[in-house]
């Protein structure tokens, strides 16, 4: 009764020429289909709409749950325009790296540096770079490909110093992404918070019942930000701690404006290990090869447009 012209596509019928004639594109599905949808959608003018089809098995966090009354609304114009800020990767010293993009000006010619000293240096003067042609949503997992093995890296946030560390991997996320994996990783339960607590009190501080549950609540809410706030957050997982390896970054955010190759707000990691793998949204792997320099930012033209509906 819209007169709204329409086609229907599953995950292995997609077609990229959509994008070309579309004004909009609706994911139906939960929540692993709409990332799924996002990481095809590059043009940050046309939205994406994600309609929960089970809400009985899917909480469905990036979708609306009615359909009917979704769309309703969309065509009453009772909605308003919400930005999700994604995650670009970019790769540098990757001769061995391979993506379905070909290498910008010869990757042969870059030669190995410092991540520090690659933090301050001009974008002009590293000229071989190579850019992941999926950008991120939620987060992007870094680590050995087999779960079973230590993942050993070098990182850096904000320019700092290169730290070495082995793990059981990093996810970089975004507000987006701070409700989901990350937030498995990063909160803490009640009964962890009391033992804590518990030990507190054998030395004679006193705490309250009624403090537990304020403090589990502040700490699992501070580990959450918001969809459009520019920061990109760190997590490592399991990070190992001796006389040889540091946990020194084991969570953090990247928002200070920093002069990074290409872009501002960055994260970069090295990897020093033998199998490693990136994995974008849980959808699309590339294999990282020891050496090879992974930089993760975000820019205001790979934010993705979705809406949010009036109450």
């Amino acid at each position: 009764s819209q007169n709204v012209k329409y086609e229907c596509f599953t995950r292995g019928q997609f077609q990229p020429e959509a994008f070309d004639w579309a004004d909009a594109f609706i994911s139906a599905g939960g929540d692993g289909t709409f990332l799924h949808a996002a990481t095809h959608l590059k043009c940050k003018e046309k939205p994406l709409i994600g309609i929960n089809t089970d809400p009985e098995r899917s909480e469905g966090y990036l979708c609306l749950k009615n359909p009917t009354v979704t769309l309703d609304k969309i065509f009453r114009g009772q909605f308003r325009w919400s930005w999700r800020y994604r995650i670009r990767t970019t790769i540098l010293d990757s001769n061995q790296f391979s993506l379905d993009k070909p290498l910008h000006n010869g990757i042969n010619d870059c030669k190995p540096i410092s991540l520090h000293d690659l933090a301050k240096r001009d974008k002009n003067i590293v000229e071989s770079y190579q850019v992941a042609p999926r950008l991120a949503l939620n987060d992007i997992y870094f680590g050995e490909s087999a779960p079973s093995s230590v993942s050993y890296y070098e990182l850096s946030i904000d320019g700092s110093e290169g730290a070495k560390q082995k793990s059981s991997g990093v996810i970089v996320y975004t507000g987006t992404g701070s409700t989901s994996w990350a937030y498995s990783i990063n909160r803490t339960t009640k009964d962890e918070i009391k033992k804590i607590l518990n030990l507190a009190m054998e030395e004679g501080i006193k705490i309250k019942e009624s403090d537990v549950d304020k403090v589990v609540m502040n700490y699992n809410q501070a580990t959450k930000f918001g969809p459009n706030e520019k920061r990109l957050a760190v997590a490592v997982r399991e990070p190992i701690e001796n006389g040889i390896f540091s946990a020194k970054f084991k969570q953090g955010f990247c928002q200070s404006p920093k002069f990074y190759i290409l872009y501002v707000s960055s994260f970069m990691i090295r990897s020093r290990g033998f199998n490693a793998q990136l994995v974008v949204d849980g959808v699309h792997t590339y294999d990282i090869s020891d050496g090879n320099i992974c930089k993760f930012s975000l820019h205001e033209d790979d934010k993705l447009l979705t809406v949010a509906l009036n109450d």
